[in-house]
Parts: structure tokens; sequence; C-alpha cells
């Protein structure tokens, strides 16, 4: 398990996403897009994203920020507004069931530089199958 720490976060994240083979699953609880400030971190990691996408990444997303599921919608990526009747608070990201990263970081500019925030990416060769049931459960709702 590594800890990530605050700035650390999106460059973590990025490498591991441009190494992703088949797929990118995503709860967060708030993410935004920042087509105005393309060389931020944040920018960067949603570039990544759209590029795992295009090179055919299979990208499944859960989010309450609309304008961000239109983007990754029109860019390849499957996503969903969460419309459940409680708060779906998480913030992870499963890359092919065997990567995880999970922690307090939002999407967000101030989540990946403001913020004091820890996270953790945690590897897994046998795959973490609990974590992507629930992803799953939440997904079919």
């Amino acid at each position: 398990m590594q800890t990530i720490i605050g700035k650390e976060y999106p460059v973590v994240a990025i490498e591991e996403i441009k190494n992703a083979k088949k797929s990118i699953d995503i709860l967060v609880y708030e993410w935004r897009w920042y087509e105005d400030q393309i060389g931020s971190n944040i920018q960067k990691f949603n570039s990544q994203i759209i590029y795992a996408a295009r090179r055919g990444v299979t990208i499944r997303a859960i989010t309450r920020t609309r304008d961000t599921v239109a983007m990754l919608v029109q860019n390849g990526a499957h996503a969903k507004m969460w419309t459940g009747g409680n708060t779906m608070h998480t913030k992870m990201m499963l890359i092919d069931n065997k990567v995880l990263f999970i922690g307090s970081h939002n999407f967000t500019m101030n989540g990946f530089n403001l913020n004091l925030e820890v996270s953790t990416m945690q590897k897994d060769e046998a795959g973490f199958a609990d974590i992507l049931n629930h992803f799953n459960s939440l997904w079919s709702l």
C-alpha cells in the first residue's frame, strides 16, 4: 500500500491511468472539469481519463457532478449521475481490477492542490472482487 498525500495524488494516478489496459471504474463525490486550465494537475488527470477511453479502456464513472458526466459521455466514457437516496461520498478509482485508489481526494482543483487530503493506492494481483461488486451494485441502480 502506498500513502498519497495532497498534491501527489494526480501524479501517481496519472501514471496508473496511462497503464490501464481494460477498465477504470470510478466513484467520486465531486469531479470538476477545467477546460480553461489545460496545464493544471486536475486537467492533466481529466485528459488521461479521456485518452484511456479513446484507446479502448472501458471507463465507468458515477459522480454527482452533472457537467462532468456530460463531458465524459461526450468523450466515449460511460458515466452516470448519482441519484440514489443516500449521499454517495466515496472517492475511489479501480483500474483493471488490480489497482485501487481510495481516500479523501475529490477530483477537483482544491482536492488536488489546496485541501489537506490523504488517499492510498493498493495493488492486488488477485483483484478487488468486493470493491468491484460494490461498484457494480451502484452502477446497476
